[in-house]
């Protein structure tokens, strides 16, 4: 009952900002391109190689569950991006992931994963609006992967927020910085789904968080490409 409170609390707050900065006109300049390289060429990461099918686990948002509240339910729906890879080679095998979800809540409620494969960690899109710093955001997502213990780590970049067109490439290039000073691996994949100024696509844009079931469909066949380019045994 609290984690469910904790959570319609970080929803309403997150609503309540971004509704605050649309009506004051928010006049922040929407970015001209994708912050800093991306991909594997984001650090000097080595892969540990593994045998597909690669055991992928999750970390997330509603952006990782497909808004659709947990992660289970978006797998069962079929909007979460990791029920549409796309390929028999990847399977889910744990992680955690909710609406609403700061970086925060989820470096303590995810648990470890036995034998992943590849961790994919998606967080911050949340914290802007409760205060989260960026330093506190890598803090969680180094407190995260040491609680997976996944034997290959992947930090997702954010996808564009509308009513703050300049938080998601400011995030994003934290996010990178960070994975080259892990030996991680950063990866965008919203390319598709954003314009060259680097906002939402018209045909993706739900609400301008979240997109619709295709365009997690678009991220999530985008993830698992490389996912397999990257880790699986040459």
């Amino acid at each position: 009952m609290l984690e469910r409170r904790r959570l319609l609390a970080v929803s309403a707050t997150l609503a309540a900002a971004l509704s605050l900065a649309v009506l004051s006109g928010c006049t922040s300049t929407p970015p001209s391109s994708t912050p800093g390289p991306i991909g594997a060429g984001t650090s000097a990461a080595t892969a540990v190689p593994v045998e597909p099918p690669v055991r992928v686990a999750v970390v997330g948002d509603s952006n990782s569950t497909g808004h659709q509240g947990d992660i289970d339910t978006g797998i069962a729906n079929g909007n979460a991006w990791i029920a549409q890879v796309g390929t028999a080679d990847i399977d889910y095998v744990g992680g955690w992931a909710r609406d609403g979800a700061t970086s925060t809540l989820m470096a303590e409620q995810v648990q470890p994963v036995d034998d992943a494969d590849v961790v994919v960690i998606m967080a911050g899109t949340n914290d802007l609006a409760v205060g989260i710093s960026l330093d506190q955001l890598n803090d969680d997502i180094v407190s995260i992967v040491g609680t997976v213990g996944a034997k290959n780590v992947v930090i997702a970049a954010i996808p564009p927020i509308t009513a703050r067109p300049a938080y998601a490439p400011e995030a994003n290039a934290s996010l990178a910085a960070l994975a080259a000073d892990k030996g991680w691996f950063f990866h965008d994949g919203w390319t598709n789904l954003r314009t060259a100024d680097g906002v939402w696509s018209a045909q993706y844009k739900l609400d301008g968080i979240h997109t619709t079931k295709a365009g997690y469909g678009v991220f999530g066949r985008d993830i698992g490409e490389y996912v397999l380019a990257t880790f699986v045994t040459k």
